[in-house]
């Protein structure tokens, strides 16, 4: 049997504005990796 737990966030401000910049971040680095990889295919 599989269990999850949800546990709510409550971030602060200043931590939503840095956890935003770090999704965009994330966001462009995994389409930019997947452009490469249909390049090369």
């Amino acid at each position: 049997m599989i269990r999850t737990f949800n546990y709510p966030i409550y971030p602060t401000k200043n931590q939503v504005v840095k956890l935003n910049h770090l999704l965009a971040t994330q966001c462009e680095l995994y389409n930019a990796a997947l452009e490469e990889k249909n390049r090369t295919v």
